[in-house]
Protein backbone atom coordinates (compact mmCIF):
# COMPACT_ATOMS: atom_id res chain seq x y z
CA UNK A 1 0.00 0.00 0.00
CA UNK A 2 2.77 2.39 0.21
CA UNK A 3 2.63 4.15 -2.88
CA UNK A 4 -0.91 5.28 -2.33
CA UNK A 5 0.21 6.82 1.09
CA UNK A 6 -0.57 10.56 0.73
CA UNK A 7 1.60 12.85 -0.31
CA UNK A 8 -0.01 15.83 -2.19
CA UNK A 9 -0.82 19.13 -0.31
CA UNK A 10 -1.42 21.53 -2.93
CA UNK A 11 -4.94 21.95 -1.74
CA UNK A 12 -6.71 25.39 -1.84
CA UNK A 13 -9.53 27.02 -0.24
CA UNK A 14 -11.61 27.34 -3.13
CA UNK A 15 -13.92 25.26 -5.10
CA UNK A 16 -13.45 24.95 -9.30
CA UNK A 17 -15.64 26.96 -11.79
CA UNK A 18 -18.39 24.26 -12.94
CA UNK A 19 -20.24 24.85 -16.23
CA UNK A 20 -22.21 28.06 -15.46
CA UNK A 21 -21.21 28.04 -11.65
CA UNK A 22 -18.55 30.19 -10.18
CA UNK A 23 -16.61 28.38 -7.59
CA UNK A 24 -18.84 29.58 -4.59
CA UNK A 25 -21.69 28.56 -6.43
CA UNK A 26 -20.51 25.19 -7.23
CA UNK A 27 -19.30 24.76 -3.09
CA UNK A 28 -23.02 25.32 -2.19
CA UNK A 29 -24.26 23.18 -4.79
CA UNK A 30 -21.86 20.18 -3.45
CA UNK A 31 -22.42 21.42 -0.18
CA UNK A 32 -26.51 21.34 -0.72
CA UNK A 33 -25.89 17.35 -2.31
CA UNK A 34 -23.57 15.57 0.43
CA UNK A 35 -24.49 17.37 3.83
CA UNK A 36 -28.21 18.88 3.33
CA UNK A 37 -30.32 16.73 0.79
CA UNK A 38 -27.44 13.56 1.38
CA UNK A 39 -26.95 13.70 5.14
CA UNK A 40 -23.89 12.28 4.40
CA UNK A 41 -22.76 12.90 7.92
CA UNK A 42 -24.21 12.15 11.03
CA UNK A 43 -24.09 15.18 12.54
CA UNK A 44 -24.86 18.17 10.12
CA UNK A 45 -22.47 21.54 10.17
CA UNK A 46 -23.13 24.70 8.50
CA UNK A 47 -21.78 25.78 4.88
CA UNK A 48 -18.87 27.85 6.21
CA UNK A 49 -16.98 24.52 7.78
CA UNK A 50 -17.07 22.44 4.51
CA UNK A 51 -14.73 24.18 2.17
CA UNK A 52 -11.88 24.31 5.25
CA UNK A 53 -12.75 21.19 5.87
CA UNK A 54 -12.24 19.77 2.66
CA UNK A 55 -9.01 21.40 2.28
CA UNK A 56 -8.09 20.27 5.34
CA UNK A 57 -9.03 16.10 4.36
CA UNK A 58 -6.94 17.28 0.90
CA UNK A 59 -3.75 18.08 2.24
CA UNK A 60 -3.39 15.47 4.71
CA UNK A 61 -0.63 13.09 4.73
CA UNK A 62 -1.54 10.78 7.80
CA UNK A 63 -0.43 7.67 6.65
CA UNK A 64 -2.17 5.94 8.78
CA UNK A 65 -5.73 7.13 8.21
CA UNK A 66 -5.44 8.29 4.09
CA UNK A 67 -4.99 6.53 1.10
CA UNK A 68 -3.76 8.52 -2.05
CA UNK A 69 -5.05 7.64 -6.00
CA UNK A 70 -5.26 9.61 -9.10
CA UNK A 71 -8.42 9.78 -10.83
CA UNK A 72 -7.92 8.10 -14.09
CA UNK A 73 -9.92 10.79 -16.56
CA UNK A 74 -8.76 14.01 -15.72
CA UNK A 75 -5.36 13.05 -13.14
CA UNK A 76 -7.08 14.56 -10.44
CA UNK A 77 -5.93 14.06 -6.86
CA UNK A 78 -8.44 11.59 -4.96
CA UNK A 79 -7.67 11.15 -0.59
CA UNK A 80 -10.06 9.02 1.07
CA UNK A 81 -10.06 8.48 4.87
CA UNK A 82 -10.48 5.29 5.38
CA UNK A 83 -11.86 5.34 8.87
CA UNK A 84 -14.70 7.96 8.35
CA UNK A 85 -14.54 6.97 4.30
CA UNK A 86 -14.63 10.98 3.67
CA UNK A 87 -13.91 11.65 0.26
CA UNK A 88 -12.05 14.67 -1.46
CA UNK A 89 -11.03 15.24 -5.30
CA UNK A 90 -8.52 18.13 -6.39
CA UNK A 91 -7.57 19.14 -9.26
CA UNK A 92 -3.25 18.62 -8.88
CA UNK A 93 -2.42 21.29 -11.24
CA UNK A 94 -4.75 24.22 -9.72
CA UNK A 95 -5.34 22.77 -6.31
CA UNK A 96 -8.96 23.48 -6.93
CA UNK A 97 -11.61 21.54 -5.10
CA UNK A 98 -13.62 19.14 -7.57
CA UNK A 99 -15.67 17.90 -4.55
CA UNK A 100 -16.07 16.32 -0.90
CA UNK A 101 -18.34 13.75 0.37
CA UNK A 102 -18.90 11.31 2.86
CA UNK A 103 -19.94 7.33 1.39
CA UNK A 104 -21.53 4.49 3.08
CA UNK A 105 -19.16 2.11 2.86
CA UNK A 106 -15.59 1.21 1.28
CA UNK A 107 -17.49 -0.23 -1.22
CA UNK A 108 -17.92 2.67 -3.24
CA UNK A 109 -13.70 3.07 -3.44
CA UNK A 110 -13.69 -0.11 -4.05
CA UNK A 111 -15.54 0.27 -7.68
CA UNK A 112 -13.79 2.74 -8.34
CA UNK A 113 -10.46 0.61 -8.00
CA UNK A 114 -12.25 -2.38 -9.54
CA UNK A 115 -13.44 -0.22 -12.73
CA UNK A 116 -9.98 1.46 -13.32
CA UNK A 117 -11.18 4.69 -12.36
CA UNK A 118 -8.97 5.52 -9.80
CA UNK A 119 -5.16 4.61 -9.54
CA UNK A 120 -1.64 4.78 -9.02
CA UNK A 121 -1.11 8.66 -7.56
CA UNK A 122 2.64 8.57 -9.65
CA UNK A 123 0.06 8.55 -12.83
CA UNK A 124 -1.97 11.61 -14.61
CA UNK A 125 -4.06 11.10 -17.51
CA UNK A 126 -0.98 11.39 -19.51
CA UNK A 127 1.01 8.65 -18.33
CA UNK A 128 -2.19 6.46 -18.28
CA UNK A 129 -2.73 7.49 -22.23
CA UNK A 130 0.64 5.89 -23.08
CA UNK A 131 0.42 2.77 -20.92
CA UNK A 132 -3.19 2.41 -22.57
CA UNK A 133 -1.88 3.31 -26.37
CA UNK A 134 1.07 1.67 -26.40
CA UNK A 135 -0.67 -1.72 -27.28
CA UNK A 136 -2.05 0.12 -30.46
CA UNK A 137 1.32 0.69 -32.03
CA UNK A 138 0.81 -1.88 -33.98
CA UNK A 139 -1.86 -0.46 -36.58
CA UNK A 140 -1.85 2.99 -37.72
CA UNK A 141 -6.03 2.95 -37.87
CA UNK A 142 -6.52 0.80 -34.68
CA UNK A 143 -4.40 3.86 -32.96
CA UNK A 144 -6.24 6.30 -34.73
CA UNK A 145 -9.42 5.07 -33.43
CA UNK A 146 -8.31 4.40 -29.82
CA UNK A 147 -6.79 8.14 -29.29
CA UNK A 148 -10.54 9.50 -30.49
CA UNK A 149 -11.75 7.26 -27.81
CA UNK A 150 -9.59 8.47 -25.26
CA UNK A 151 -9.87 12.43 -26.37
CA UNK A 152 -13.73 11.43 -25.69
CA UNK A 153 -13.14 9.81 -22.43
CA UNK A 154 -11.55 12.74 -20.69
CA UNK A 155 -13.90 15.20 -21.09
CA UNK A 156 -17.61 14.00 -21.46
CA UNK A 157 -18.53 12.09 -18.31
CA UNK A 158 -17.05 15.30 -16.58
CA UNK A 159 -19.21 17.43 -18.84
CA UNK A 160 -22.18 15.27 -18.35
CA UNK A 161 -21.62 15.63 -14.74
CA UNK A 162 -21.45 19.28 -14.82
CA UNK A 163 -24.58 19.44 -16.35
CA UNK A 164 -26.38 17.67 -14.09
CA UNK A 165 -25.14 19.86 -11.42
CA UNK A 166 -26.21 23.14 -13.01
CA UNK A 167 -29.86 21.03 -13.85
CA UNK A 168 -30.23 20.69 -9.82
CA UNK A 169 -29.56 24.03 -9.57
CA UNK A 170 -31.70 25.41 -12.42
CA UNK A 171 -34.27 23.02 -13.79
CA UNK A 172 -34.69 25.39 -17.39
CA UNK A 173 -31.86 24.14 -18.74
CA UNK A 174 -30.32 24.43 -22.35
CA UNK A 175 -31.87 21.31 -23.90
CA UNK A 176 -28.58 21.31 -26.79
CA UNK A 177 -26.60 20.28 -24.01
CA UNK A 178 -28.11 17.14 -23.54
CA UNK A 179 -28.46 16.57 -27.58
CA UNK A 180 -24.75 17.22 -27.17
CA UNK A 181 -23.88 14.58 -24.78
CA UNK A 182 -26.58 12.02 -27.29
CA UNK A 183 -24.41 13.05 -30.18
CA UNK A 184 -20.78 11.88 -28.31
CA UNK A 185 -22.29 8.89 -27.17
CA UNK A 186 -22.82 8.35 -30.56
CA UNK A 187 -19.73 9.32 -32.01
CA UNK A 188 -18.12 6.90 -28.94
CA UNK A 189 -19.99 3.99 -29.75
CA UNK A 190 -19.36 4.50 -33.86
CA UNK A 191 -15.63 4.35 -32.98
CA UNK A 192 -16.15 1.62 -30.16
CA UNK A 193 -17.80 -0.44 -32.44
CA UNK A 194 -14.84 0.11 -35.19
CA UNK A 195 -12.38 -0.71 -33.05
CA UNK A 196 -14.00 -3.76 -31.77
CA UNK A 197 -14.22 -4.81 -35.34
CA UNK A 198 -10.70 -5.22 -36.00
CA UNK A 199 -8.51 -7.54 -34.82
CA UNK A 200 -7.84 -7.07 -31.40
CA UNK A 201 -5.06 -8.70 -28.97
CA UNK A 202 -5.90 -9.39 -25.66
CA UNK A 203 -4.50 -6.87 -24.06
CA UNK A 204 -5.75 -4.38 -26.88
CA UNK A 205 -9.48 -5.31 -25.60
CA UNK A 206 -8.59 -5.22 -21.94
CA UNK A 207 -7.55 -1.37 -22.88
CA UNK A 208 -10.53 -1.08 -25.09
CA UNK A 209 -12.48 -2.06 -22.14
CA UNK A 210 -11.21 -0.25 -19.53
CA UNK A 211 -11.82 2.80 -21.47
CA UNK A 212 -15.60 2.02 -22.29
CA UNK A 213 -16.11 2.06 -18.89
CA UNK A 214 -15.29 5.91 -18.71
CA UNK A 215 -18.65 6.74 -20.81
CA UNK A 216 -21.10 4.45 -18.04
CA UNK A 217 -21.15 7.86 -16.23
CA UNK A 218 -22.72 9.96 -19.30
CA UNK A 219 -24.92 6.96 -19.90
CA UNK A 220 -26.29 7.08 -16.24
CA UNK A 221 -26.78 10.62 -16.22
CA UNK A 222 -28.68 10.70 -19.56
CA UNK A 223 -30.83 8.10 -18.16
CA UNK A 224 -31.69 10.77 -14.90
CA UNK A 225 -32.47 12.97 -17.54
CA UNK A 226 -34.63 11.03 -19.49
CA UNK A 227 -36.67 10.24 -15.62
CA UNK A 228 -36.77 13.48 -14.21
CA UNK A 229 -37.81 15.97 -17.93
CA UNK A 230 -41.24 15.11 -18.57
CA UNK A 231 -41.37 16.13 -22.39
CA UNK A 232 -37.84 15.94 -22.89
CA UNK A 233 -38.54 13.97 -25.86
CA UNK A 234 -40.15 16.61 -27.28
CA UNK A 235 -37.41 19.33 -26.24
CA UNK A 236 -34.79 17.05 -28.27
CA UNK A 237 -37.01 16.58 -31.32
CA UNK A 238 -37.24 20.20 -31.37
CA UNK A 239 -33.71 21.19 -31.19
CA UNK A 240 -32.31 18.52 -33.68
CA UNK A 241 -35.02 20.50 -36.42
CA UNK A 242 -33.32 23.46 -35.43
CA UNK A 243 -30.46 22.24 -36.06
CA UNK A 244 -31.09 21.07 -39.54
CA UNK A 245 -31.93 24.36 -40.15
CA UNK A 246 -29.62 25.90 -38.75
CA UNK A 247 -27.25 24.01 -40.96
CA UNK A 248 -29.25 25.15 -44.28
CA UNK A 249 -29.59 28.19 -43.52
CA UNK A 250 -25.04 28.29 -42.43
CA UNK A 251 -24.58 26.02 -46.40
CA UNK A 252 -26.89 28.16 -47.84
CA UNK A 253 -25.10 31.59 -47.07
CA UNK A 254 -21.91 29.50 -47.07
CA UNK A 255 -20.05 32.01 -49.21
CA UNK A 256 -20.35 34.68 -46.48
CA UNK A 257 -20.96 33.08 -42.87
CA UNK A 258 -17.93 30.56 -43.93
CA UNK A 259 -14.70 32.77 -44.27
CA UNK A 260 -11.30 30.60 -43.26
CA UNK A 261 -10.66 26.81 -43.43
CA UNK A 262 -11.59 26.86 -39.18
CA UNK A 263 -14.71 27.99 -40.21
CA UNK A 264 -15.25 25.29 -42.60
CA UNK A 265 -13.96 22.89 -40.31
CA UNK A 266 -16.40 23.99 -37.60
CA UNK A 267 -19.29 23.81 -39.98
CA UNK A 268 -18.14 20.17 -40.62
CA UNK A 269 -18.12 19.02 -36.96
CA UNK A 270 -21.85 20.56 -36.71
CA UNK A 271 -22.89 18.14 -39.46
CA UNK A 272 -20.87 15.00 -37.79
CA UNK A 273 -22.73 16.30 -34.41
CA UNK A 274 -25.86 15.98 -35.78
CA UNK A 275 -25.79 12.73 -37.45
CA UNK A 276 -23.93 10.77 -34.16
CA UNK A 277 -26.88 12.56 -32.46
CA UNK A 278 -29.52 10.62 -34.87
CA UNK A 279 -27.01 7.36 -34.71
CA UNK A 280 -27.27 6.87 -31.17
CA UNK A 281 -31.29 7.90 -30.92
CA UNK A 282 -31.64 5.06 -33.25
CA UNK A 283 -29.77 2.40 -31.20
CA UNK A 284 -31.98 3.87 -27.91
CA UNK A 285 -34.83 3.60 -30.11
CA UNK A 286 -34.58 0.00 -30.73
CA UNK A 287 -33.62 -0.28 -27.01
CA UNK A 288 -37.49 1.34 -26.58
CA UNK A 289 -36.09 5.05 -25.46
CA UNK A 290 -37.37 8.18 -26.67
CA UNK A 291 -39.59 6.82 -28.49
CA UNK A 292 -41.22 9.24 -29.60
CA UNK A 293 -38.80 10.58 -31.85
CA UNK A 294 -38.87 9.76 -35.83
CA UNK A 295 -35.10 9.27 -36.25
CA UNK A 296 -35.75 7.95 -39.72
CA UNK A 297 -38.20 10.88 -40.79
CA UNK A 298 -35.66 13.25 -39.14
CA UNK A 299 -32.74 11.60 -40.82
CA UNK A 300 -34.42 11.90 -44.20
CA UNK A 301 -35.10 15.72 -43.52
CA UNK A 302 -31.38 16.20 -42.85
CA UNK A 303 -30.41 14.36 -46.02
CA UNK A 304 -32.68 16.71 -47.70
CA UNK A 305 -31.23 19.91 -47.05
CA UNK A 306 -27.78 18.50 -47.70
CA UNK A 307 -28.51 19.58 -50.95
CA UNK A 308 -26.95 23.02 -49.91
CA UNK A 309 -24.16 21.53 -47.87
CA UNK A 310 -23.69 19.57 -51.79
CA UNK A 311 -23.70 22.87 -53.71
CA UNK A 312 -21.09 24.70 -51.58
CA UNK A 313 -19.13 21.81 -49.91
CA UNK A 314 -16.35 21.38 -53.05
CA UNK A 315 -16.08 24.87 -54.04
CA UNK A 316 -15.20 25.64 -50.20
CA UNK A 317 -12.85 22.64 -50.32
CA UNK A 318 -10.86 23.71 -53.40
CA UNK A 319 -11.08 27.55 -52.12
CA UNK A 320 -9.22 27.04 -48.96
CA UNK A 321 -7.47 24.01 -50.13
CA UNK A 322 -8.71 21.55 -47.27
CA UNK A 323 -7.60 18.69 -46.59
CA UNK A 324 -8.70 16.40 -43.89
CA UNK A 325 -5.13 15.04 -42.76
CA UNK A 326 -6.42 12.54 -40.35
CA UNK A 327 -7.12 8.78 -41.36
CA UNK A 328 -10.73 8.57 -42.26
CA UNK A 329 -12.57 6.55 -40.32
CA UNK A 330 -16.25 7.92 -40.53
CA UNK A 331 -20.01 6.16 -40.83
CA UNK A 332 -20.54 5.41 -44.67
CA UNK A 333 -23.18 8.07 -44.93
CA UNK A 334 -21.15 11.03 -43.86
CA UNK A 335 -19.99 11.79 -47.85
CA UNK A 336 -18.65 15.41 -46.19
CA UNK A 337 -16.21 13.55 -45.12
CA UNK A 338 -15.16 11.81 -47.86
CA UNK A 339 -13.41 14.70 -50.03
Amino acid sequence: MEKFNPQWKGCLEIFNNSGTLDAFQNAQVHYKKHVIIGKEWDVGFPFEEYIPRAKNHLNSTDEESFVEFCQIEDGAVVKCNLDTIEIGIAQKESGKIKTFFCSDNMDYIYRKLDNGLWGDPSLDQNAVKVNLNKEFDDDETKNYLFNKIYELSLSLSMRAENILIEYLQNPNLDINLITKILSDLGKCRFLCNELYSRILTEEQAVSLHTLRKKFLKAEVILEIFEQRINNISELIQRSIKQQILDQKNLWNNSFQDISSIDDLEIALDKRDDLSYLLIELKILNINDRFVNIDTDSIKLLAFKNDIYLKKSLYIMVDKYNYKNLTILVYPEEFFWRKI
